[in-house]
């Protein structure tokens, strides 16, 4: 550095630019700054602005390139860098300068590949392949891999000859070339939105519009398919829709589409509507399971019992013959072990329903019964030691005898049911079973119930005080008193029933088993017990040495179902004898045999359509299933066997998960829920959108099975009614005929007054009455059709065809009544003609009821220990796998099968502090949407080219491809008209439907085709010029 050069202060950059004094020999100096100033400090602690400057300017240069100017700087400053340093720098310039001219030069190179690359992928977008292959040829083969390139012009080829064949080409060949084509590249959900166009012009042909759901049901390409079909959404039109279009889409005979449903009314409504929308005279192959079984088993020389003449399995004639089967091996020991069965109390009660959540666990305790040996149905262990203490004694009491009450002597409003009332020469005894001891301040009620200690203690001493008021003589006994066994306990009870007066001698053992095995519900019930682990087994196809295995293996830990199991292998047992004696088969057998069948005959096994017509399984193209969540192992055998001898079938299946309440009849669930490990290659859809019911009965039955799968959407905008009743909050006005209606007359001559009853029927008629339906301007009314529904067939105390004819009485005396248009009538249980135009008031069960729909629908007896109805009898088919979580989700959904009959009106008929559990679940829900997400703008980036090359189809060409030649002929009479594109398939109600039409056009323009030519007039009374 030199005096007067500018430099910085090395570690105080603060104080800006100095200036240098003085130097020194020393490489020391003076150096002032504006603020400051240094005197004899080394001259290392500075830096020289001049020499910063300096080489700045030459590195710079360098990093540009410029190394010549670089040069000629640092000669100019020489004495501020070294010849090495420079030189050092210089070269570090040159390696990085080629380094960016290297990486600009690939930059460039790809940039020109990636513009090259673009216009290729143009050509080939564009469909011209000559051009593409010539500028591949000349500017791309060098770097681009010839594979590469070949796939992607492959594919395009592909995508055009499946966009060119798109307009002309069947359903079905769409559905071959999506397979041969794409191969994985665009996914089957995409591919059924592309074919939506061409479907929903091929389904106007038909007459049958469907919503965007049913649409993409029909649309998916596998091979095999599940269509998950929730409550009211249509799933039979969806079922008629496929195969009116695979029977004109595939120019096949209608006999190669087999439809198979669980019983023949639906058969028959499903091949009803398969004629009226393919427009064909006959549709001969729609039947049952059973049906088909008989054409291809081989049932020579055996009778098919049970058969109730139309080829479906008669309940009563099964229950008959396991009835005699019973009486046949009533041996002494056989009588003895059923009298343990029916004497023995479930040892684990608390085991049962441990998996489940704590509400459903609380449903489930609340709602569990037992048998006793009088056979009537208890809520608890202690409850069925004293009803059978009692038969055993020969004691006559009712259990859950309803009492009146002054209106001050109403027991917190609810109607007061004492567990027994013993009949004692005349005088009454009540004996109450109390949850806890009462006189023990520790005790408390179970943590699953509702109520609390206190308030049931509180309740106690108002049924104390109750019958003290009334001189009726009350004995108590309480779950403490369990602790020492059953023993003990009933010899407590007898001591208790002693002091009361109230004699107990035990009737002689054999004369106990007498009464039990020779009692009219004991055969029957166990009947019903055998039928259902009979059935269960053969519809897994276990024989009887794999059912004793099975139970022999993994014994149950509850002691009275091994009982029952020895018990069931043995009827088991004596059942397959007896059908081989009088050479017989059930129609568990009669599938069996047809699965066997079809394996050894193969394609040629055939299926007779009539007297003289008949079809080879070879032939046959589609297989529809309805009801798929009743399907069973046995049923899978027949199909897979099927598909083994002629794999080309194509298999849909149609079902909802939320109706599947015939597990005790053997249906499995698994099939359902596991139907791609079952049918390889199978896709799913689902149809959620209800055209039934209001919304808030779609949304109160979503709320029912929230968690258990996708909710059902509304199709109608009106919200519905439901109403939840009490019938002990009704109040019977004196002069109505209620009661009357409900006396009955003992054998002593004395009236008997069933007020639940009597208050039952005031609920339903109020309700019915409130339904009606009323046309002010004409002035007419109009019965509504209406659905009463129960859990079994009694209700109230009264069968269901007693409680429809007291009902119908009722109704008949209704002042209100007595105008309608249109006459009514009330059927159930019994049979019943009517003529034609009455509107039928339906009494029925709840699971009879499935399949059915009604304006107003009626649930009676909506209570705990009806919905849910849990027996402790579910626990005896655990080696089937029934759990207590399966059984109370089939209670849920049969209530939601209950519910959703509804179309307008809901009642839930209950009982105060009683109420199902299920109704709180329902109450607390919102009205359901009614729209459905769509998948604009959601499509895969394959899909969107292809529609993207679909999109320009000319549209007209599109149209007249895809209709008939009948209304292609109708739409050249009006081409001078310039009218534009029609619409496709209009519809102007459910009933009235046209190929095409100008809705816009004045007067509107409509095209009738087929069967929809008969409603002209109609279409003309709304303004419409037809042709």
């Amino acid at each position: 550095m030199n005096i007067g050069e500018r430099v910085r202060h090395n570690s105080r950059p603060e104080l800006g630019t100095g200036q240098i004094l003085h130097m020194y020999g020393d490489d020391h100096c003076d150096v002032v700054f504006p603020t400051c100033s240094f005197t004899w400090v080394g001259i290392s602690g500075f830096t020289s602005v001049e020499a910063e400057q300096a080489i700045g300017e030459i590195k710079l240069l360098l990093l540009e390139g410029m190394f010549e100017d670089a040069e000629s700087v640092y000669e100019q400053h020489a004495r501020h860098l070294t010849r090495q340093e420079f030189d050092s720098h210089l070269a570090q310039a040159r390696i990085a300068y080629e380094g960016r001219v290297a990486l600009e030069a690939q930059k460039r190179i790809a940039r020109e590949q990636a513009e090259l690359r673009a216009r290729v992928e143009a050509h080939i977008e564009e469909w011209k392949f000559d051009l593409a292959e010539d500028l591949y040829k000349v500017s791309c083969k060098e770097w681009w891999p010839i594979i590469e390139f070949d796939a992607l012009l492959t594919e395009a080829m592909r995508i055009k000859n499946f966009v060119e064949a798109y307009p002309s080409a069947s359903l079905a060949d769409l559905d071959a070339r999506y397979k041969h084509t794409f191969d994985g590249n665009l996914s089957a959900d995409d591919y059924a939105h592309l074919k939506l166009p061409k479907l929903r012009m091929r389904l106007a042909r038909l007459g049958m519009p469907l919503n965007e759901e049913q649409l993409l049901a029909c649309s998916r390409p596998e091979q095999h398919r599940l269509i998950r079909a929730r409550a009211g959404s249509g799933k039979t039109r969806t079922l008629a829709a496929l195969a009116a279009l695979a029977i004109h889409d595939e120019a096949l005979h209608p006999d190669q589409v087999l439809i198979l449903a669980f019983n023949k009314k639906a058969a028959n409504e499903i091949g009803d509507r398969v004629r009226g929308a393919a427009g064909i005279d006959e549709f001969r192959n729609a039947r049952t399971f059973h049906s088909l079984a008989w054409q291809l088993a081989d049932h020579a020389g055996r009778e098919l019992i049970f058969d109730d003449g139309s080829l479906a399995p008669s309940r009563r004639k099964q229950t008959g013959f396991v009835e005699r089967l019973i009486e046949s091996i009533m041996n002494p020991a056989f009588r003895e072990r059923l009298y343990e069965f029916f004497r023995r109390e479930l040892e684990q009660m608390d085991r049962l329903g441990s998996n489940l959540s704590k509400d459903e666990y609380v449903a489930f305790r609340r709602s569990m019964v037992d048998y006793t040996l009088g056979g009537e149905t208890v809520k608890s262990n202690g409850e069925k030691f004293i009803a059978d203490f009692l038969f055993e004694h020969g004691i006559a009491y009712r259990y859950e005898k309803v009492w009146s009450w002054d209106k001050q002597d109403r027991l917190r409003g609810t109607a007061y049911r004492p567990d027994f009332s013993i009949i004692d020469g005349g005088r009454d005894v009540i004996l109450e079973h109390w949850a806890i001891n009462p006189d023990d301040p520790s005790a408390h009620v179970p943590d699953w119930w509702d109520t609390k200690t206190q308030d049931y203690l509180d309740q106690i001493k108002a049924k104390r005080e109750f019958w003290a008021k009334h001189g009726v003589a009350l004995l108590e006994t309480h779950a403490g008193m369990l602790v020492n066994g059953r023993e003990a306990f009933e010899d407590s009870l007898k001591m208790l029933l002693e002091r009361a007066n109230v004699r107990c001698r035990k009737l002689e053992h054999d004369e106990l088993i007498r009464r039990v095995a020779e009692a009219p519900r004991t055969v029957s019930r166990m009947a019903e017990l055998f039928l259902q682990f009979i059935s269960r087994a053969k519809k897994r196809g276990w024989e009887v040495d794999d059912m004793a295995r099975v139970v022999r293996d993994a014994p149950d830990p509850e002691p009275r179902n091994r009982a029952f199991h020895d018990l069931a292998v043995h009827a088991y047992a004596a059942y397959e004898r007896k059908l081989v004696a009088q050479s017989a088969m059930d129609f568990d057998d009669l599938l069996i045999s047809a699965a066997e069948c079809v394996k050894k005959d193969g394609g040629s096994a055939r299926l007779q359509l009539d007297r003289s017509d008949s079809i080879a399984i070879r032939d046959l193209r589609w297989i529809l299933i309805d009801e798929f969540q009743d399907f069973s192992e046995l049923y899978y055998r027949v199909i897979d066997a099927i598909l083994e001898a002629n794999p080309f079938i194509r298999v849909v299946a149609v079902g909802d998960d939320w109706q599947a309440i015939n597990g005790f009849a053997g249906a499995q669930l698994t099939f359902f829920n596991r139907f791609g490990e079952h049918f390889s290659g199978a896709g799913a859809a689902t149809i959620s959108k209800n055209r039934r019911s209001g919304r808030a009965i779609v949304g109160a039955g979503n709320q029912l099975m929230d968690g258990r799968g996708e909710p059902a959407l509304a199709h109608h905008g009106f919200d519905g009614d439901i109403d939840v009743v009490a019938i002990d909050k009704i109040w019977l006005e004196d002069g109505t005929p209620y009661p009357e209606i409900a006396t009955s007359v003992r054998n002593d001559g004395r009236k008997n007054v069933n007020w639940e009853l009597a208050r039952a029927l005031k609920a339903c008629v109020d309700y019915i009455v409130a339904s009606v339906f009323a046309d002010s301007k004409q002035g007419l009314r109009w019965m509504p059709s209406v659905l009463i529904l129960a859990r079994t067939g009694h209700a109230y105390g009264e069968s269901l065809a007693g409680f429809g004819e007291c009902l119908e009485q009722a109704l008949r005396r209704h002042p209100e009544l007595q105008d309608l248009a249109s006459d009514f009538a009330v059927v159930g249980g019994r049979h019943k003609s009517v003529s034609d135009g009455t509107v039928l008031i339906e009494v029925m069960t709840a699971h009879k009821a499935k399949g059915k729909e009604a304006d107003t629908v009626i649930v009676l007896e909506a209570m705990m220990r009806q919905f849910p109805k849990v027996h402790a009898e579910n626990q005896l088919f655990g080696p089937f796998g029934v759990t207590a979580e399966d059984v109370l989700a089939e209670e849920r959904r049969l209530f939601y099968v209950a519910a959703t009959r509804a179309e307008h009106r809901l009642m839930l008929l209950t009982e105060a502090g009683k109420e199902s559990p299920y109704l709180g679940a329902m109450m607390g829900s919102r009205p359901a949407g009614n729209r459905s997400e769509g998948k604009d703008g959601q499509l895969g980036a394959d899909a969107r080219a292809i529609k993207a090359h679909l999109d320009r189809i000319d549209r007209e060409s599109l149209i007249r491809q895809n209709v008939s030649q009948q209304a292609v002929s109708a739409w050249d009479r009006l081409t001078g008209q310039s009218l534009g594109l029609p619409e496709v398939g209009h519809s102007l109600s459910d009933a009235f439907h046209a190929e095409l039409a100008w809705p816009n056009s004045k007067p509107p323009i409509v095209i009738l085709t087929g069967r929809y030519r008969a409603s002209a007039d109609d279409w003309k009374q709304q303004g419409w010029e037809v042709y």
